[in-house]
């Protein structure tokens, strides 16, 4: 399964309908190699009736997905999850949305390497060292008269100074940078973006348990 965010409203790739997916407000198209597929996600884009799109390949959801991604122009992104014992997270806020630090992959650089710039740039932290990837997220919009589609690669951090002073990036748009305790991470989750809020959910599952991480 895959799933791709368009203007903060999820499109997702899937061999079979789940049930968790089954709604009035979501719209299930099933696929079979048929040329409207680009179609069918404008008229998702623009129609406020539905805030899920499903498209189901029982043969083979990466390929849909791939065809998918023919319709855009990709961006390569990373970014990064710093977390502290267990405890704290490292979180921006950007144009009136909380946020985690990402850029673009710059030309002469992999993901890894623009996840740490980019940390260091928007937030004054240093001396990171990744721990392990994430994962990877999607999401499209319009801009310039195309569709682009920002592939972002996330990375778990750390650093040896996080009692550093943090210095927020402001000519992006950045006008905090903070330590959140995780007791609070479900408030900055009410006003972030949507596949973010799914990054951060999903992780905080995975490593809060291990306070050794």
């Amino acid at each position: 399964m895959y799933k791709v965010f368009i203007n903060d409203k999820p499109v997702i790739f899937t061999e079979n309908i789940l049930t968790k997916y089954q709604s009035s407000r979501t719209r299930i198209h099933n696929y079979n190699n048929s040329p409207d597929l680009k179609q069918v996600i404008e008229s998702f884009i623009h129609n406020n009736m539905y805030d899920k799109l499903v498209i189901i390949n029982p043969k083979n959801p990466d390929l849909l997905h791939d065809a998918y991604k023919t319709f855009f122009t990709p961006v390569n992104a990373a970014g990064g999850i710093v977390f502290q014992q267990g405890k704290e997270m490292l979180w921006i806020f950007r144009n009136g949305i909380w946020d985690l630090p990402k850029g673009i992959v710059e030309i002469n650089e992999n993901p890894a390497q623009t996840a740490i710039r980019e940390i260091e740039e928007e937030t004054g932290l240093s001396e990171l060292s990744i721990i392990a990837p994430i994962e990877t997220t999607y999401h499209a919009f319009f801009k310039k008269g195309k569709y682009i589609l920002k592939v972002t690669h996330w990375f778990y951090m750390k650093t040896k100074k996080p009692e550093l002073f943090l210095r927020p990036q402001e000519n992006e748009g950045i006008t905090k940078a903070e330590w959140v305790d995780i007791t609070e991470i479900p408030d900055k989750l009410n006003n972030t973006w949507a596949n973010l809020r799914d990054l951060v959910q999903n992780f905080i599952a995975k490593y809060t348990n291990d306070k050794k991480r």
